[in-house]
């Protein structure tokens, strides 16, 4: 599949005869920067974060560190979207000299208007937009929504996200369960997330690492306070005690108390 991919940037370049590509995620970046390479056309590489299998060390982390090497090195510009995942890669020997900060993919703030704060006295709403999988904090967050539920009855939690095959049985057994009984509301993928962030008091976001966190620009936007994890690629979306509070990532705990 991966082969794929790449042959089909390759034609991609031979039929369009770009002046210059543009390269944005993992596999646009390793597949189209080898592609441009061998195309000899010029390119630049924006690195929205490292991903699970980089994160995670080991054999794997190794390879794809190698293959960057090998696909970015002829890059006029690398661009990284927070500090910790650029010195990563320069520690690495990854973009050592022709990179840059970007601060975030930014937001449309004409589909993302600043929305009146909705009342709270019927309840309060917290909404999570995150992909259903471990590095997003979807456990962490599902126990929380279970722990503040049976000391609050006044909230409610919402959660806007599509499974990752790998691990939809793992998950989506526990959300249909605490959905019902109304602990959780999931609404799966959905393409208006701006409407129902509109309608929710509060954004959570307990990823374990990120690029520069969308959701949060999002959040922000729209004018709603954020709980998020205290890492990189959050931290600098929010002012701690301001418009958000930071906590420990991968804790239900920190979450809760947060």
């Amino acid at each position: 599949k991966d082969l794929g991919l790449f042959m089909a940037y390759l034609r991609m370049i031979r039929k369009r005869k770009p002046d210059v590509v543009l390269t944005y995620t993992i596999k646009p970046n390793l597949y189209g920067g080898l592609a441009c390479r061998i195309k000899k056309v010029p390119y630049l590489c924006n690195v929205t974060g490292l991903g699970t299998a980089i994160e995670s060390g080991g054999l794997l982390s190794k390879i794809l560190l190698r293959f960057y090497s090998v696909s970015m090195k002829g890059a006029r510009r690398v661009f990284f979207q927070n500090m910790r995942n650029r010195d990563f890669m320069n520690k690495n020997g990854i973009a050592l000299e022709n990179n840059a900060l970007l601060p975030g993919s930014g937001v449309n703030l004409t589909e993302h208007p600043l929305r009146e704060y909705p009342a709270e006295e019927k309840n309060v709403r917290f909404l999570a937009v995150i992909r259903i999988m471990k590095d997003k904090g979807i456990e962490e967050y599902l126990e929380a929504a279970r722990i503040v539920k049976k000391r609050y009855k006044n909230v409610k939690f919402h959660l806007v996200g599509e499974y990752e095959e790998e691990t939809r049985a793992l998950y989506e057994p526990q959300i249909e369960a605490l959905a019902e009984e109304k602990i959780i509301k999931y609404y799966g993928h959905i393409d208006n997330v701006e409407e129902v962030m509109a309608k929710s008091h509060i954004i959570v976001h307990p990823s374990y690492h990120e690029g520069l966190s969308n959701v949060l620009l999002e959040a922000a936007a729209c004018g709603r306070p954020v709980l998020a994890s205290d890492v990189s690629g959050c931290v600098e979306t929010f002012v701690d005690g301001e418009s958000g509070f930071a906590f420990e990532s991968k804790s239900t705990d920190a979450l809760v108390g947060a």
